[in-house]
């Protein structure tokens, strides 16, 4: 027997990233946009200066940026953006991008249909995002169909990308 459910996720979207395709986060809750310096290597972008900020990570824990980069964000042919990010150290290959490149858009979330709205130059570019998982959870039926047993083992994650 399936189980479906839907979990709320970081909310992402695919981005060139110095025209390589990137999934970045969509981050109203941050206030600067910062790039992880194992992504920054990977897309061969060049860090510069020091850097006095200083970031809370999901975990609570406190780090401080290794410096800046000069990224180029690009959305098809509707939408450029030069933006200065800091850069941290991390595991992950993530590029955050927050408050600080949203409100220069003036964007808008729409939730039920899935897509950002950023305002450039007098027009409306609408990006699409996703921010769900469907989780599957199988679980085996017995022969009376009075007992279940979960089947931790056969949790599966789906997650769907409305990125095209």
């Amino acid at each position: 027997m399936k189980n479906e459910e839907k979990r709320t996720t970081a909310m992402r979207t695919e981005l060139e990233v110095e025209d390589q395709l990137v999934n970045v986060i969509i981050d109203t809750g941050a206030a600067i946009s910062v790039i992880t310096d194992k992504l920054r290597r990977r897309l061969n972008i060049p860090m510069y200066g020091k850097s006095k900020f200083r970031c809370t990570i999901a975990n609570g824990q406190k780090i401080a940026a290794l410096g800046k980069a000069n990224i180029t964000i690009r959305y098809k042919d509707e939408l450029e953006i030069l933006k200065e990010v800091e850069v941290i150290e991390s595991r992950e290959e993530d590029l955050i991008l927050g408050n600080d490149i949203w409100k220069l858009f003036n964007a808008k979330i729409n939730f039920e249909e899935h897509t950002l709205e950023v305002e450039d130059q007098g027009e409306t570019i609408t990006i699409p995002v996703g921010y769900e998982r469907e989780v599957i959870y199988e679980s085996e039926e017995s022969e009376d169909d009075e007992e279940y047993e979960s089947n931790d083992e056969g949790e599966v994650f789906k997650t769907y990308h409305n990125f095209k």
